[in-house]
């Protein structure tokens, strides 16, 4: 039995297909450090990636051999190699999928539009791939009291901030980073925040698309931006319960132990963020409470900081008398 041609309007598909894939191609191999390349092919964010496109491209050549969608090969590839793209490789690997589906009948191609669009959701929506929990921040009353504490446990001071002889935060360790536990001068004791290293920035930027994505921006209560002390990049949410949750990459390691601790004083400019707007009030103001635990005030008064809310008044107000 003679096999009947694919239209010509197919074929034409397929070529623009094909030129979407070798361009790029084309440009890669150009632009790609080769010298780096076995590093970047075996991290484990590409593995993760070829792991994702590989399912794709499984699964949509199962489905086109149940339904018949035709250039089922064809399709295999080009759903794998665009699976690699973020955020909208879904879709475009998908479009010619629903679009061939159609020619089998309504039918298919709805069946087709059902399966990417499950697909992308299962995809795009993995938050932000955090790889372990890494310290917690407790604000208290006497920093002091706190870290001489903590440092006769075997902790030991990665970085500090303090006003003349005054110990405003510290940062302790026993793991090789630069903090598990750190103490902050507030109203306490309260949970400030907890946090989760992340392998790199684009997981940072991912994980505020996802909750942009879910209709949940206002989540993002802080950054993304840099930090001073340790110069790492962050952001931070609120959970559904109101708990504050830091995700960042990465801080140096501490080995040596004859490493001293590294001082900051508060009054140096930009010492809380090396870029970017500084944070809401309230990320200074709220915390969690712990259960039955009296929250005690500060014995004086803490010096003003530079707010959100301080910061775009004093712009408004030196702008109105220029």
């Amino acid at each position: 039995m003679r096999r009947e041609r694919p239209p010509i309007w197919i074929a034409i598909l397929a070529a623009i297909g094909a030129a979407f894939f070798v361009v790029p191609l084309f440009g890669l191999v150009v632009r790609t450090p080769w010298g780096d390349a076995l590093q970047s092919v075996t991290s484990t964010d590409t593995l993760q990636a070829l792991k994702l496109s590989l399912i794709a491209s499984l699964s949509s050549t199962a489905l086109s051999l149940v339904l018949g969608v035709p250039l089922t090969p064809l399709l295999a590839v080009w759903v794998a190699l665009f699976d690699l793209v973020p955020q909208i490789g879904g879709a475009v690997g998908g479009i010619p999928f629903v679009v061939l589906g159609l020619t089998q009948g309504a039918g298919t191609g709805v069946a087709c539009l059902i399966f990417f669009s499950l697909y992308t959701q299962f995809e795009n929506f993995k938050g932000g791939a955090a790889m372990r929990f890494d310290h917690y921040q407790i604000q208290v009353t006497n920093v002091q009291e706190q870290t001489d504490f903590y440092a006769e446990m075997g902790f030991r001071i990665s970085e500090y901030m303090a006003f003349d002889d005054k110990l405003l935060v510290t940062f302790m360790f026993r793991k090789p980073g630069t903090q598990d536990i750190v103490f902050l001068e507030n109203p306490g004791p309260r949970l400030h925040h907890f946090a989760y290293t992340v392998s790199d920035s684009h997981s940072i930027l991912r994980v505020c698309d996802v909750a942009g994505n879910m209709g949940m921006g206002d989540v993002v209560e802080r950054g993304p931006g840099r930090h001073g002390p340790a110069g790492v990049l962050f952001v931070y949410l609120r959970d559904p319960d109101g708990h504050r949750v830091e995700l960042f990459c990465d801080h140096y390691l501490l080995i040596d132990i004859e490493v001293e601790p590294v001082a900051w004083d508060v009054r140096k400019p930009g010492l809380s963020l090396r870029w970017g707007l500084p944070p809401q009030a309230c990320w200074f103001h709220e915390a969690t409470h712990f259960t039955d635990v009296k929250v005690v005030e500060l014995d004086g008064k803490r010096g003003p900081v530079m707010t959100l809310e301080r910061y775009l008044s004093e712009k408004a107000l030196a702008k109105s008398g220029s």
